[in-house]
């Protein structure tokens, strides 16, 4: 019955936050209409131009241009270095972040499915997770099979009706399924087998993360078209992450002892220095959304960091106004609080604006990994639902309402689309894990657990 009692309060919130967003869609319909795409603002060429405060204002936004140019070598090679910037976020990144909030016996085990679900979702992508999202055919929901194994893409070939080319585009949305995928896992962290972690590494790509790149990133997306903005993955990988997390915790169900004893982790300084090496990556991950080597790109990544300061400051604060003390931990997840919630916004907006979005992803984070879990009461060990998911949420509607003025952007289409994407996320994924846990694949029996990890599936420890 407990577990009844969570889904359905889960699904309630939902409910609401989707009628709220859909009420909002409808308000601002007829006062902030968007294109169907972000509309590209000509970046100022005067030679006379004074650099002032305003004149970062033409910069912003300009992530697509309508040129169909062939992509230079100078944007192949900054896309490049992006992806691996970003795959870095996961080795070491995520691997020591999550590695040192576990417990000991569980070391080896958190590090191992990091490789797994890495290595499980690079295949995925390349036989047909790719083509389901960015395939040149193919609707505003789904792609075709055009693209299936990387078939008929040429040296030349350009991505998305885009000026860079598709090869690169394709590495680069590869690091960026691989750290969205890796983030799930902590939300069931210290209580599922191998084997479960691999299937869901190979269908979770397919069956929820390509359908919402489609919808997001290709010129032919429903929520594109409406004009949902989205610069680097507020939505298509923090907010489908979280709420995937969610669904996943409950109903893999808690650790035992849950509530009964001390979970606490093994190594903060690996935490902190996992939370490092994101914080050098996410570079990758909102530079490179800028597609191009050039003074947005600067921006964003000004932004990015930006963002990550403001967000640690504003954890540092609220936890000790209600705690007395500053935790290494709570910095750390200041930061990435900060980073993303900026990460669905980092082009869209100027650095003082940054600042504001690291402070409301913090403050969301906040609410979210302390407040919400009480809540729910759902184990979702490493906080993926309470992190990425509320400060993802806030920072993709904040959009709406904090963007440049070279931007059209709506806080209605923002939160309809933030909305649609946690819903079906949340709901996939539940359906997902649930038939993997029934076919006995999924959560390791209590003795196992018990033991750990790294002794009952690993046969190793640390």
């Amino acid at each position: 019955m407990g577990v009844i009692k969570r889904i359905c309060s889960t699904l309630i919130v939902l409910s609401i936050f989707l009628l709220t967003a859909v009420t909002g869609f409808a308000q601002n319909a007829s006062t902030s209409p968007v294109t169907s795409s972000p509309t590209p603002v000509p970046v100022a060429t005067s030679p006379s131009a004074q650099p002032t405060a305003a004149a970062i204002a033409p910069v912003v936004g300009t992530k697509a241009t309508a040129n169909k140019a062939e992509g230079t070598r100078g944007d192949t090679a900054w896309i490049l270095t992006c992806a691996t910037l970003v795959v870095f976020m996961v080795f070491p990144g995520l691997s020591l972040f999550y590695g040192g909030l576990v417990r000991r016996k569980n070391v080896i085990s958190i590090y191992a499915q990091c490789v797994v679900i890495a290595s499980a979702s690079i295949l995925s992508w390349v036989v047909i997770a790719y083509s389901l999202a960015f395939s040149p055919t193919g609707g505003g929901y789904i792609g075709d099979f055009t693209r299936a194994g990387l078939t008929g893409i040429l040296p030349t070939s350009l991505f998305a009706g885009g000026d860079v080319l598709e090869w690169p585009m394709v590495v680069f949305h590869l690091s960026f399924v691989i750290i969205t995928t890796a983030l799930v896992i902590g939300s069931f962290a210290e209580r599922v087998r191998p084997g479960g972690v691999l299937l869901f590494g190979l269908l979770w790509p397919i069956l929820v993360y390509a359908p919402i790149a489609r919808w997001v990133w290709h010129p032919e997306g429903w929520l594109a078209k409406l004009g949902h903005l989205d610069w680097a993955g507020g939505t298509v990988v923090h907010v489908a992450a979280g709420f995937s997390g969610l669904a996943a915790a409950i109903v893999t169900g808690r650790r035992i002892g849950y509530g009964d004893e001390a979970m606490t982790p093994n190594h903060m300084g690996l935490t902190l220095a996992g939370a490092g090496c994101l914080l050098v990556g996410w570079m990758g991950f909102n530079g490179g959304s800028a597609l191009h080597a050039d003074a947005t790109a600067a921006i964003a990544i000004v932004n990015t960091l930006a963002a990550g300061a403001a967000g640690a400051v504003a954890w540092i604060v609220i936890e000790g106004a209600l705690r007395g003390y500053a935790s290494g931990l709570g910095m750390a997840s200041g930061v990435l609080g900060g980073l993303i919630a900026i990460t669905p916004a980092a082009g869209y907006v100027t650095p003082l604006i940054a600042l504001v979005f690291g402070a409301l992803g913090a403050i969301a984070g906040y609410f979210g990994a302390v407040v919400l879990k009480r809540i729910f009461d759902v184990d979702d060990t490493l906080d993926v639902f309470g992190l990425h998911g509320m400060s993802g949420l806030v920072g993709s509607i904040a959009v709406g309402l904090l963007a440049s003025s070279q931007v059209k952007a709506s806080v209605g289409v923002q939160s309809l689309a933030t909305g649609v994407i946690a819903v079906y996320a949340f709901v996939a994924t539940f359906a997902l894990v649930a038939v993997l846990r029934a076919l006995g694949t999924w959560r390791v029996a209590i003795d196992e657990e018990m033991e750990g990890l790294d002794a009952s599936q690993h046969a190793e420890s640390v």
